[in-house]
């Protein structure tokens, strides 16, 4: 009877643990950066963030023809536009720094303008096959072109999510 009892028991609490995780799993809601179609909703990528991580979005710029990085990072469900860097000024590209910013001339000639700190809820950018976008995010890179096809509109926002939802995706 002991031993009947004594395996009830442990049954019983591997039962109540594991109702426990799948009641966690349900109700804690982790960070991801997601990035959607803007038009259909359709979710392209997901990428898990947690607050202080730093995004990179990097592109050549359409008129230079340079690279430019956008350097944010998460705050927050917000994204905050921390840094530009880019090696040529031109259309499109700030010529000085504004209050409270900082420029800076890299050691390779790139110029980084720090501090923009411009809070964003959400941004939108088109696929261009010839600005070649790349996000990275921690050790994770892509390139938009290789989630939509050029023309689409992709929507980037932090959005909370529980483990079944990013694992549904």
């Amino acid at each position: 009877m002991a031993f009947t009892r004594k395996r009830l028991v442990v049954a019983s609490a591997a039962y109540a643990a594991l109702a426990v995780m799948i009641l966690l799993s349900v109700f804690i809601r982790s960070p991801r950066l997601v990035l959607t179609d803007f038009r259909t909703g359709e979710i392209l990528w997901l990428a898990s963030v947690r607050e202080g991580t730093w995004i990179l979005i990097t592109y050549t710029h359409s008129v230079n023809l340079t690279p430019v990085t956008e350097i944010f990072y998460v705050r927050g469900e917000e994204i905050i536009l921390h840094a530009v860097e880019f090696s040529s000024f031109g259309a499109g590209m700030p010529a000085y720094p504004e209050d409270g910013q900082t420029m800076l001339t890299l050691p390779d000639g790139t110029v980084r303008i720090e501090g923009l700190d411009r809070v964003m809820n959400f941004m939108v950018s088109m696929v261009a096959l010839a600005t070649g976008h790349t996000i990275a995010v921690g050790s994770r890179e892509i390139q938009l072109g290789n989630i939509a096809p050029p023309g689409t509109p992709v929507r980037f926002e932090i959005i909370r999510m529980n483990f079944w939802q990013s694992l549904l995706l």
